[in-house]
């Protein structure tokens, strides 16, 4: 008879102890040894990255259909090293098998890359949460057996070379804009306010009425461009439209600040490949400042992630 006698959460594992009623000493110590061996690896891990990472929710949609089924993982993330980075980058999920043996990483084991998926921590916080998006467990699986992967904390104080700020930069509105920082990562940034918005989309409404394609834009560019001047798109007075090339993604967020440091809050958010419209809550004047917020290894502290035995609801 198997009986589950407790559940250790110890930081980055959580350890389910099952003990026969009617167990050996050699099965006591070696279930002891394992613990113990467990217990050791979560500290180390903690230890190495001051940051502790729990379950703290499962949610599960088991289905046999396409569409809503998966499970998801709310994480806790616990530590003094989380009140200095500005957000967490990604979780990136290298393996992640039910108690059947499913593999349930899915197309989106990576997630929140991108300056406009990147999740923001809004205020200083010794504890956060992430939530990681699984795969469809097995309709007879009990728990989730084991997750590694890692997830990738964002410091820019920790590395100058993280962040680029160009003043004034509506002066450059219309073409990508001119920096070596960007061009050494093999980004190119293009920005577009309502009036110059407008403006390319009645040049290329004329273009097309005539069908004769722009010499400026290139072959790959012209489904962006599609997109851009789509019936679905709208860049209103507070608006800017970001036209982003970012294949290496690099670039992990923007922000827009006054001539005084102050930022401009941020209100919806329209995406579609490389196109995203972003509202602010006040019309962007001609002092504001870009702020760039890149991907360096000084600036980047990844959290190794290592769940086992996670019950299943």
């Amino acid at each position: 008879m198997i009986e589950i006698k407790k559940k250790t959460d110890i930081g980055s594992s959580w350890i389910v102890v099952i003990r026969s009623k009617t167990v050996s000493k050699t099965q006591q110590i070696i279930e002891a040894l394992f613990t113990v061996s467990c217990i050791w690896t979560a500290n180390a891990i903690a230890q190495t990255t001051n940051v502790h990472v729990m379950v703290s929710e499962v949610s599960d949609r088991r289905t046999t259909g396409q569409f809503f089924a998966g499970s998801e993982i709310k994480l806790k993330l616990v530590g003094d090293a989380l009140g200095d980075i500005r957000g967490v980058r990604r979780i990136q999920i290298t393996k992640a098998v039910d108690d059947t043996g499913r593999n349930l990483v899915t197309d989106e084991k990576i997630s929140s890359a991108g300056p406009f998926g990147f999740e923001r921590i809004g205020k200083v916080s010794s504890q956060i949460e992430q939530t990681v998006k699984l795969g469809n467990p097995a309709r007879k699986a009990s728990v989730i057996k084991e997750i590694i992967g890692n997830i990738e904390l964002y410091a820019p104080q920790k590395d100058p070379n993280a962040t680029v700020t160009v003043k004034n930069f509506t002066a450059q509105i219309g073409s990508p804009l001119a920096l070596p920082d960007l061009r050494q990562k093999n980004i190119e940034i293009t920005v577009l306010n309502k009036v110059q918005y407008e403006k390319m989309k009645k040049e290329n409404d004329e273009r097309a009425a005539k069908k004769t394609p722009s010499p400026e834009i290139a072959d790959a560019l012209v489904n962006v461009f599609k997109q851009l001047f789509s019936g679905f798109t709208r860049v209103g007075e507070n608006d800017l439209a970001f036209i982003i090339n970012d294949p290496n993604s690099a670039l992990v967020d923007i922000e827009i600040n006054d001539e005084h440091g102050v930022a401009y809050k941020r209100g919806g958010r329209m995406s579609s490949e490389r196109i995203h419209v972003l509202s602010f809550d006040r019309k962007i004047d001609d002092k504001a400042q870009l702020v760039i917020f890149l991907a360096t290894s000084k600036s980047i502290t990844k959290v190794p992630l290592l769940l086992r035995d996670i019950l299943l609801p």
